[in-house]
């Protein structure tokens, strides 16, 4: 899909330069402004999908992975079956080593890095009763970390990994270039005079602005499909040893689980 989004661009921004004439509002104008949008439509109905409409989210952010079989959970791991190795500095829950996601590489790096575990971090400084565990929770908090521009999520679970990556990373990158998108489509619409001002260079900025927010609009459909199928891939995969809150929508029929394991990047079943 990246190779499609840089060929599609590369070839966009030919056209663009070539035929593109700065304060001339045309069939290809229109076009892109009709498709961006409604890529960005898409993305909206996908997301209200998810978080309104299916409420999948329920099946992470309260952790049924740590409510199911309490009793055996610091034994045995809730993901696998198998005995517990790792605890999550997250939910806290003891999950066995293939259960645990290791830090991602691009996890803390210059740009959009933020800090995952706030709720935490907030829990523990209302702590007095214990100040050393109060510490030890606001530093776990703390240094739970991701990245929105590349998904990216520190140390936890499989399940916290999931959580916040399809429910918190990847929408706001999918926000940021939504808006990103609505700038370069309609920069044509609303600064026509102006580029018509910079005679030559107005129609290539005009061309690179169409071709931005074309670019941006079907980046941020494909990182809403990618959060949406990694979503339903997870489900799909622990819907046997996790009771999710939520209905899980399984992909019952092999091109719908081909379809979710393409955007997903992930096997749906174990």
């Amino acid at each position: 899909m990246c190779c499609l989004l840089i060929c599609g661009s590369i070839s966009g921004l030919s056209l663009g330069l070539k035929y593109v004439r700065a304060h001339e509002i045309g069939i290809p104008e229109v076009n892109i402004s009709v498709f961006s949008t409604s890529m960005l439509g898409v993305s909206l109905l996908l997301l209200l999908y998810m978080n309104v409409v299916r409420r999948w989210e329920d099946n992470f952010d309260t952790w049924p992975w740590k409510q199911q079989n309490s009793a055996k959970s610091k034994f045995y791991c809730p993901f696998t079956g198998d005995q517990v190795a790792m605890r999550c500095p997250c939910c806290e829950a003891f999950v066995s080593e293939a259960a645990f996601h290791n830090k991602d590489m691009l996890t803390t790096f210059l740009v959009g890095e933020g800090v995952l575990g706030w709720p935490k971090a907030h829990k523990a400084l209302k702590m007095t009763d214990d100040p050393a565990k109060g510490r030890m929770m606001l530093d776990e908090g703390l240094d739970l970390r991701g990245n929105f521009y590349f998904g990216a999520v520190g140390a936890c679970c499989v399940g916290c990994a999931a959580w916040q990556r399809n429910f918190n990373l990847l929408p706001r990158w999918a926000l940021t270039a939504a808006c990103l998108s609505l700038v370069g489509t309609y920069t044509p619409w609303a600064f026509g005079q102006s580029l018509a001002n910079l005679k030559s260079w107005g129609g290539k900025l005009q061309a690179l602005a169409e071709v931005f927010g074309l670019f941006f609009g079907t980046s941020c459909l494909l990182v809403q499909l990618h959060s949406m199928a990694d979503a339903v891939a997870f489900m799909t995969k622990y819907a046997g040893r996790i009771p999710f809150p939520a209905p899980v929508m399984l992909p019952d029929r092999r091109w719908m689980q081909r379809l979710v394991e393409a955007f997903a990047g992930s096997p749906t079943s174990q």
